[in-house]
């Protein structure tokens, strides 16, 4: 009896469809939607590091920064100006933001508007353009309103303007201590206008410190506030509860001693 021939010419059938099956199985939408998701997650990944290497600078610095290098004028100016290109080219990564907005503000602090006007000017723009920008990116963020604020009174107070800045940050970060600070720093330059029209605001700010602040926070926030800044002080004491009063003066805290 002749015996079977099992190596046909050619490619038997039933491994042609078993080959075809298996393109067809590598081909299909699931195993494209994870290649495609790849591709994307790798195109993000060199994207953010192209950034990081871009900003590499103020990453390090910002970290590393001492009060001895802070008061570098020529130092902080030259990183405060690479700080622009964060704004200009429209990134958001909060890292990178965080990073420029150090520079960019020390910048200003360090700006002499009197013998060097000009400096100040562009250090002001600066600022309010860095911003601006990163408030687009973080309209969330009640520390970014209050600096902002803080930018907008240093160049020219506006009652109406500075009182919406400020009700915005206090919306939108009512108890932060490190956001009151940057409130009170607008609140303690503020006019009479600016504050009358404010006074809803300042006045739950006061009474948030108060309620809510150790002492050292209540005499650093409030302490020698002002003649203009008093009779909100006095006008919030009032609605604090008696026993946290109480607390507060065996402090040695009262509105003779702010």
């Amino acid at each position: 009896m002749a015996r079977a021939n099992i190596t046909t010419r050619g490619t038997p059938a039933i491994i042609v469809r078993t080959d075809t099956a298996k393109l067809r199985s590598r081909a299909s939408p699931l195993n494209l939607l994870f290649m495609g998701l790849a591709l994307f997650f790798l195109w993000i990944a060199v994207g953010e590091l192209q950034i990081t290497a871009r900003f590499s600078n103020l990453f390090y610095l910002n970290a590393t920064l001492t009060q001895q290098d802070s008061s570098n004028a020529v130092a902080i100016g030259r990183y405060a100006a690479q700080a622009d290109a964060v704004a200009t080219s429209n990134e958001c990564r909060a890292d990178v933001l965080a990073g420029g907005l150090t520079f960019v503000l020390r910048d200003l602090d360090l700006q002499n508007s009197v013998d060097q006007y000009d400096a100040w000017a562009a250090a002001m723009t600066r600022a309010d353009h860095y911003i601006t920008h990163a408030l687009s990116c973080s309209p969330a963020d009640g520390d970014l309103w209050a600096r902002l604020a803080m930018i907008r009174q240093a160049s020219s107070e506006n009652a109406e303007q500075l009182s919406s800045l400020m009700s915005q940050s206090a919306l939108l970060a009512p108890s932060e201590m490190y956001v009151l600070r940057a409130r009170f720093f607008v609140w303690r330059k503020a006019t009479i206008a600016t504050l009358d029209r404010s006074a809803d605001t300042v006045e739950r700010d006061i009474r948030t410190v108060l309620n809510y602040g150790q002492p050292n926070d209540i005499i650093d926030v409030l302490g020698n506030a002002g003649v203009n800044l008093k009779p909100h002080i006095l006008a919030a004491w009032k609605l604090i509860p008696a026993g946290r009063l109480a607390a507060l003066r065996t402090q040695h805290i009262d509105p003779a001693t702010l």
